[in-house]
């Protein structure tokens, strides 16, 4: 009877979660998704449940999408810094992609069913004031994402010509040279130098049919002799720091010689460690109370989460981007008052950079990702 009673209450989850999934066409921008696994003794008999969330991205074409608590999304935002951080610090060296949104959407609807220490302290590392602001947020950000399907499939606002498209070195980290596909075009974007991280920032647009939501794919390059690892040690010391770097309001439109490699990235991670170091134990082991999920009864096992799988995949090239799967420092560039037109500056992605993809207007990073080395043909 016991075993009937935990088939169904297993059966009414994945029905309750696939009404919150969110699937897109084949074409899709960028699909990253989350496995999270919730086994006990009685589940092993006879399945393992699964939750899993997945997003794509590929511009909007909707109306205005206004998140009602800043304080909110930049909270959320605080979270996917120190997430991609974590990873980035244990897979230190090496090419990195993933979607903090997608992950902190799936988690919220694993939280839901949280009560007690093990609700606080996945709140805690979702920098959420309470599972209510927190609904609220993603409810907001899963109808944004849910409407990424009617629009222009990452295309750039302004495209690179393939013509241009030329093999080039890229210096890795480790004084390594490599070549790489190198796209280049000029042209003005919103661009900004930040003293403190000796970088360069700039922002390029994508195609969207409405003025009140826009995504750009943001590109942070340390200036020549800086290395990416000290670059993103500050960052990590100073979390208000990215806000202000990935906003627009530091930028000024310049021209640039922009140069960008061309690339495919894909990425499987396990984020089990990462989210326990980040402050989430209790959610992973047998003190995890999720009696929100199911019942339990006196003396037996409850369920926890035993994994969390995240898979991205993006691939860079001339139309767009697309994918099957904050401190004083920022400074504009400024140019003295002079009848002649200024000198375009040069923006040369020929070493490890850090990059995003997120919506502009409202700063909510959607992708996070590091390219220290040219990927390998996927």
């Amino acid at each position: 009877m016991k075993d009937i009673l935990w088939i169904l209450c297993k059966t009414i989850v994945r029905i309750c979660v696939a009404g919150i999934l969110i699937y897109s066409a084949v074409s899709s921008f960028i699909l990253p998704w989350i496995s999270l696994y919730f086994p006990s003794e009685k589940m092993h008999e006879t399945d393992t449940s699964q939750l899993e969330y997945s997003s794509s991205f590929n511009g909007l074409d909707t109306d205005s999408i206004i998140l009602s608590s800043p304080s909110t999304a930049a909270d959320l935002e605080h979270f996917g810094y120190e997430l991609f951080s974590n990873v980035s610090q244990q897979q230190n060296g090496t090419n990195i992609f993933l979607s903090p949104t997608s992950i902190a959407l799936a988690l919220s609807m694993c939280i839901a069913g949280a009560r007690d220490e093990t609700l606080n302290q996945a709140l805690r590392v979702l920098h959420a004031s309470s599972i209510e602001a927190l609904t609220k947020t993603v409810e907001q950000i899963m109808h944004m994402i849910s409407m990424t399907a009617h629009n222009k499939k990452g295309i750039w606002k302004n495209r690179f010509p393939e013509i241009l498209t030329k093999k080039a070195d890229f210096y890795e980290a480790n004084g390594h040279i490599s070549k790489i596909d190198v796209m280049f075009q000029t042209g003005k974007y919103a661009y900004a130098e930040n003293n403190d991280l000796h970088a360069q920032i700039a922002h390029l647009p994508y195609q969207s049919d409405n003025e009140n939501i826009q995504f750009a794919f943001t590109v942070i390059l340390p200036k020549q002799d800086i290395s990416l690892d000290e670059v993103e040690r500050k960052l990590a010391l100073q979390p208000d720091l990215m806000q202000l770097v990935l906003s627009d309001h530091n930028t000024s439109m310049t021209e640039l010689l922009l140069y960008l490699p061309k690339f495919k990235m894909k990425a499987s991670l396990k984020l089990d460690d990462v989210l326990k170091q980040l402050g989430m134990e209790n959610a992973f082991n047998s003190t995890a109370n999720f009696t929100g999920i199911t019942s339990q009864q006196d003396g037996e096992d409850g369920i926890f989460i035993s994994e969390v799988i995240h898979k991205a995949f993006i691939d860079v090239n001339e139309q767009g981007t697309k994918a099957a799967a904050a401190t004083a420092g920022v400074t504009s560039v400024l140019f003295s008052a002079t009848a002649l037109k200024p000198m375009p500056i040069l923006f040369k992605a020929d070493r490890p950079f850090l990059f995003f993809i997120r919506e502009s207007r409202q700063n909510i990073v959607l992708f996070s990702g590091k390219l220290v080395s040219p990927p390998s043909a996927l």
